[in-house]
């Protein structure tokens, strides 16, 4: 009887020891998982971060493209009106006088 009962204990021993082993198995897995997710998140932002970059690297391009056209036409336009200023401004100016004196 007594060797039934150390049979079982021995049982007993090996079925906690074989629970233990999957909880540091299962605790082993949860730790690995948790670095691989942190791993994907730290790619996933870093790839975000550079098309981030790169879309705001092309929008900074293409403002400043933009830019430089409306600068083109505004100086354009000023050129215009200075060259327009300077053909006819007498003639505006005599213009308004006659009206004034009543020529």
């Amino acid at each position: 009887m007594e060797s039934v009962i150390n049979r079982i204990i021995d049982i007993d021993r090996q079925a906690s020891d074989r629970l233990n082993e999957a909880k540091k198995k299962k605790d082993s897995i949860i730790e690995g998982t948790a670095a691989e997710c942190d791993e994907i998140k730290k790619q996933l932002l870093n790839s975000a971060d550079k098309r981030i970059a790169e879309i705001e690297q092309i929008n900074k391009s293409d403002y400043d493209m933009l830019a430089a056209e409306i600068e083109s036409r505004y100086k354009q336009k000023q050129d215009e009106m200075y060259d327009f200023f300077e053909k006819n401004h007498t003639s505006i100016e005599e213009s308004i006088f006659a009206e004034i004196v009543g020529e």
